[in-house]
């Protein structure tokens, strides 16, 4: 240790070199780092349902749908002003660069006016869809109905079928730029048009994400800069720690780059966390170098310094990273992600503090020396009379802290989780409010699909088992007991949660039937039809048959509400999932095929990711929490050498965290991806201070020569060969569990006031940084933040209350029962 020591202050010019070098070589990866704005990144690439829904992309052309919506009074006018307008809309769409085509209610009557031809006998100027007698167009409205319309509805929507990215001439990002510009450029005064789907999701939540991971980098970095310059008064020291900070991020991208790594959606909060983890770290040193400045110079003062914090801050880094590592083990693919970049920074941001602090601390002889913080002596005192309270009430404090124990357990069993994904998102971001629309006028915004196959020909036979099924999936029904989020119904107690729309190309060849020269047609004929007047949804809808096989496949399209509690939504998936394999079992299904030809359909869509993504969420935490705390107990019995102090060091750690959950649980919170994440993270960040505290207290016990030599004394006392200890050996054990006493007390005395004050001063950096994640756009980002926060704020306490009520008793017990 000493010989590491003395060269990192002997070669810290050297160190500062290296770590130059190293950020040239760094920067310009660091400008490629992107983020992951797939979906079915969300979940892990082994998953049955991300399989299927990578299968639906490449299956289906045009199988990504943009839907914009808008509000025309005049929609349904029969003197056909609405639709020339959703026509001219239409028009400029269809020539937006990556949208493959389009469907809407004027396309329905184009459609429409096609088949009729000069059997159209109505004015020219009356669209033939919204023919009130007219049997072929009610059975179009109805078919299409809560995709393009709402029957009386003004609302309308215009689903904008896109181009696979790999396909497109243009980025993703261009294609939805132009839709947005169209749509905010309505003709004849219509207010501006929302745009919602999976696609828009991505791009508006992802680039929301990157522009809020950088505010909030920013905004974390001034607020921690304006407290270091207030508690120092020092223009060095206020720059040192954001220099490790910014060092350890342009790193850290830099390294992502290299081996393949992306950002993804929570982890925008890199440059954040790495500033207060970074800030906090280096203010135990500062404090530390302040003290050790009263007595030597600033040289030797720093090699003190470092002799003194290397272990704690080694430790501390490691069980950091280990509580951001644990959360590798979550199901949710932005929650891995999150972990294992955030573990990979926080032992950044520890590299970085022993390269470059001994340097820049040193370096040239300007306003080396910090000031010390405001009522430094005032917190050191305070620490040691909390520390007298804390043991002269350690009866009562147990008994609380049983009791806090058990009512955090029981409320944290009562936690739900959040229902809606796209409650991630503000209530007044446009996203919210065009997804608020399609749920309120549409009949739900729920989207996903099933997958079954077909033969070569379709029969009507088929078709007609293909409507039976469809017949069975529109009979599901499960009832929502639970609070349904962000659009809540009106009874939710009582509301029963179905599928609103279940669609395929049966339903649209039946269609034709209402129409009495249609309905002599065979059924292919009636399928070449549609492919010629609708050629953009029969793809979207039904695969060609497969090279060497006599197989293809239909896409069924369900809609569902959006605003149901996550329990309702996987029980609607489960019995979607059970309806298709049971049907799909019968013999008279498996009659289309040849004869041991087993091919299943699948479910699939975001709405299902999203809804398995959410249910996730609660195991996860548990899981993430426990591996965590196992491998910080670990760490923390070899840094201490001692299994009892490892363990009464996670008790003070762990009960704030139990609190918070059992606080939202008892008042009905619901946790979201942000919740999620809190516990292993609050946890490895928290421990940091019982390091800190533990291994002072070992070192002024080291440090004491003098009840060094009274242990040996009394055991050389005790191990002689006296069969039994006679009056004066007694009287010397009890003089020895006195003496101990004091000493024990003495080395926690120490400890409260040397390190009380560098626990207050790093958590209250570590809140107000994690407290700026709440002026976040991304409402997970919100919730990480301020939970971290009061779970910072509870492990102060636990630090300086609880764990000094843990050791103290035993350190006498095991020392008492050595003599």
């Amino acid at each position: 240790m000493k010989s590491f020591v003395s060269f990192l202050v002997q070669q810290r010019i050297v160190l500062l070199i290296i770590a130059v070098v190293i950020a040239i070589v760094c920067w310009p990866y660091s400008q490629k780092l992107q983020m992951d704005r797939r979906l079915e990144k969300m979940l892990v690439a082994s998953d049955p349902d991300v399989l299927g829904y990578v299968q639906l992309q490449k299956q289906f052309a045009a199988s990504d749908v943009v839907l914009m919506i808008y509000r025309d009074e005049q929609l349904w006018s029969e003197s056909g002003v609405g639709l020339k307008r959703m026509e001219q809309i239409g028009t400029k769409l269809r020539q937006v660069p990556g949208v493959q085509a389009i469907l809407s209610l004027a396309e329905l009557n184009k459609v429409l006016k096609t088949l009729r031809g000069a059997r159209w006998l109505s004015p020219a100027d009356t669209p033939v869809i919204l023919a009130k007698e007219d049997a072929l167009a009610i059975r179009l409205r109805e078919l299409f109905s809560g995709y393009t319309h709402k029957e009386g509805s003004p609302v309308a929507a215009i689903a904008c079928m896109l181009q696979p990215v790999s396909a497109a001439s243009v980025s993703r990002d261009d294609t939805l730029s132009k839709i947005q510009q169209i749509a905010k450029e309505l003709p004849d005064g219509l207010s501006s048009g929302e745009l919602l789907g999976e696609p828009v999701m991505v791009h508006d939540g992802f680039q929301l994400l990157e522009a809020d991971g950088a505010r909030l980098g920013i905004t974390a970095s001034v607020i921690l800069a304006i407290v270091l310059l207030i508690l120092f008064r020092s223009i060095r020291w206020m720059l040192v720690p954001l220099i490790v900070v910014h060092w350890s991020l342009l790193v850290t991208r830099g390294l992502l780059v290299i081996v393949g790594g992306e950002l993804s959606m929570v982890s925008s909060m890199l440059t954040a966390i790495v500033t207060v983890v970074g800030v906090a770290t280096v203010i135990h040193l500062l404090l530390e170098f302040q003290q050790q400045l009263r007595h030597c110079s600033p040289v030797f003062a720093m090699q003190c310094t470092l002799q003194v914090m290397v272990k704690p801050i080694f430790w501390a880094i490691l069980t950091t990273s280990a509580g951001f590592a644990a959360l590798i083990l979550a199901r949710v693919g932005p929650v891995q992600d999150f972990g294992w970049i955030m573990s990979l920074a926080v032992l950044v941001t520890g590299i970085a503090t022993f390269l470059l602090v001994p340097g820049l601390a040193l370096v040239g002889s300007f306003d080396t020396i910090p000031n010390e913080i405001p009522g430094d002596a005032w917190l050191r005192y305070a620490s040691e009379k909390l520390y007298e309270m804390a043991l002269r009430w350690r009866v009562l404090s147990l008994a609380i802290l049983v009791i806090l124990t058990i009512a955090a357990f029981i409320g944290s069993y009562r936690l739900q989780v959040e229902t809606d994904f796209i409650t991630s998102f503000r209530a007044d971001s446009p996203l919210v409010k065009a997804y608020r629309t399609v749920e309120q006028n549409l009949g739900g915004a729920g989207v996903w699909d099933i997958v079954v196959p077909a033969p070569a020909t379709l029969t009507d036979r088929y078709l007609k088992d293909l409507l039976e099924l469809e017949k069975r999936l529109q009979a599901i029904s499960v009832i929502d007991r639970q609070d349904s989020g962000q659009f809540k119904a009106q009874d939710s107690a009582k509301n029963a949660v179905a599928l609103t729309k279940v669609i395929s190309v049966a339903d649209a060849v039946y269609a034709a039937d209402a129409d009495r020269w249609l309905t002599f047609l065979p059924v292919g004929a009636k399928l070449e039809g549609m492919r010629q007047t609708m050629p953009e949804f029969m793809s979207a809808m039904l695969t060609d048959p497969e090279p060497n096989s006599e197989l293809r496949f239909v896409r069924i399209m369900l809609r569902s509400p959006e605003s149901a509690s996550s329990s309702a939504k996987s029980m609607l998936i489960s019995k979607v999932k059970e309806t298709v394999k049971d049907f799909t079992a019968r013999p008279e299904w498996q009659s289309h095929f040849k004869p041991g030809e087993k091919i299943s359909g699948y479910v699939t869509g975001y709405y299902l990711l999203l809804a398995k993504l959410v249910e996730s969420l609660l195991a996860d935490q548990w899981i993430c929490f426990l591996v965590a705390t196992v491998c910080i107990g670990l760490m923390l019995w070899i840094a201490l050498g001692d299994w009892w102090l490892a363990l009464a060091s996670l008790v003070p750690n762990m009960l704030p965290i139990f609190l918070v959950w059992g606080i939202m649980g008892w008042l009905g919170y619901r946790v979201d991806m942000g919740a999620v994440m809190i516990a292993a993270v609050s946890i490895g960040l928290s421990i940091d201070g019982s390091i800190h505290y533990l291994l002072r207290a070992q070192r002024e016990e080291v440090s004491d020569s003098e009840l060094c030599e009274l242990n040996r004394v009394v055991s050389v006392r005790k191990t002689a060969s006296e069969p039994q200890p006679t009056q004066q050996d007694s009287a010397t054990v009890v003089l020895s569990e006195s003496v101990l006493s004091q000493r024990r007390d003495r080395q926690l005395r120490a400890a409260q006031r040397s390190t009380g004050v560098a626990l207050m001063v790093a958590t209250l950096a570590l809140v107000l940084g994690f407290l700026s994640l709440a002026v976040s756009d991304f409402r997970p980002t919100v919730t990480f933040g301020t939970l971290v926060s009061l779970t910072m704020i509870g492990g102060l306490v636990g630090n300086l209350v609880i764990l000094p009520i843990l050791v103290a008793p035993w350190k006498l017990r095991r020392t008492t029962s050595r003599i």
